[in-house]
């Protein structure tokens, strides 16, 4: 009984791997990481919307780091936290998006660290 539990795990487990590793960075949804190529897969009018609000999404999101050094060193550049006086935060590598037609529904920024750069 103990053997078919572990196997049961096992399995479950390369399973959520084998599902992580084929969905992409992001699943439903566009990976933007500059404007231009923005434009290539959307609307000019969606991605200057997307832009728009790139720099709040960014500011607002993400571990917050109350160092610097500490948050330079994980991820590259990094940026004031909007609300955490002393807070900062990744900035990010680009965003997913995912379009409902030519409107916005969700954007969520995408990380790299800083040995992935």
């Amino acid at each position: 009984m103990m053997r078919a539990v572990i196997l049961l795990f096992i399995a479950g487990v390369a399973g959520l791997i084998g599902y992580l590793a084929f969905t992409g960075e992001c699943p439903g949804g566009t990976v933007v990481r500059a404007e231009e190529q923005c434009r290539e897969n959307l609307s000019q009018a969606l991605c200057r919307t997307i832009f728009a609000r790139a720099n709040a999404v960014a500011r607002n999101a993400g571990s917050v780091y109350m160092n610097p050094t500490e948050c330079s060193v994980a991820f590259g550049p990094c940026l004031d936290h909007a609300t955490i006086v002393g807070g900062y935060v990744p900035a990010p590598a680009g965003f997913c998006v995912r379009t409902s037609g030519d409107t916005l529904s969700s954007m969520e920024p995408i990380y790299r660290r800083a040995a992935a750069r």
